[in-house]
């Protein structure tokens, strides 16, 4: 997602917790803030570094905490294939087709949510929603368990 709020296909060539390349049909400028929702990684956000041919190569703006978990996942996804990990949910996830819903808390507040995925079970929404593992909410007219919580992205599990 550019500064625009466009969102633009595009696909990884390179990451390290410190930064990615990106392959993407797009003019940005040096200095211009990405978000960037990564399949098996989720959101990374930072700046253009480069252009590069075909596409961009950026910073990623991260806590220490949050690299060190970057670099856990990276590590995990390069070695995925040679420990013979397959998917790990119960049901493998969808992109949205319905992307647009809302997350309303106990108290009755609601706020708009972005769908990324989905499956019978559950999914992962981004949504300014202030919500914490472990918290019962309604996302999409279901109630759901908050699994995980990283800045926006928010995963969840139907109860």
């Amino acid at each position: 997602m550019l500064t625009t709020r466009e969102e633009v296909p595009c696909s990884v060539i390179d990451m390290s917790p410190g930064g990615l390349s990106l392959h993407a049909n797009v003019e940005v400028k040096r200095g211009e803030r990405i978000v960037a929702y990564i399949d098996e990684i989720g959101r990374v956000e930072g700046f253009v570094a480069r252009r590069t041919k075909g596409g961009f190569a950026m910073s990623i703006t991260a806590t220490p905490r949050k690299r060190e978990d970057l670099a856990a996942t990276l590590t995990f996804q390069a070695n995925r294939a040679d420990l013979e990990i397959g998917e790990q949910r119960e049901e493998p996830r969808k992109p949205a087709r319905h992307d647009k819903t809302e997350i309303v808390l106990a108290d009755g507040t609601c706020y708009v949510a972005r769908i990324l995925n989905g499956s019978s079970s559950g999914g992962a929404a981004i949504s300014a929603a202030p919500v914490s593992v472990g918290m019962k909410v309604w996302i999409g007219g279901r109630a759901s368990l908050v699994l995980r919580s990283n800045n926006s992205e928010h995963a969840f599990r139907y109860l």
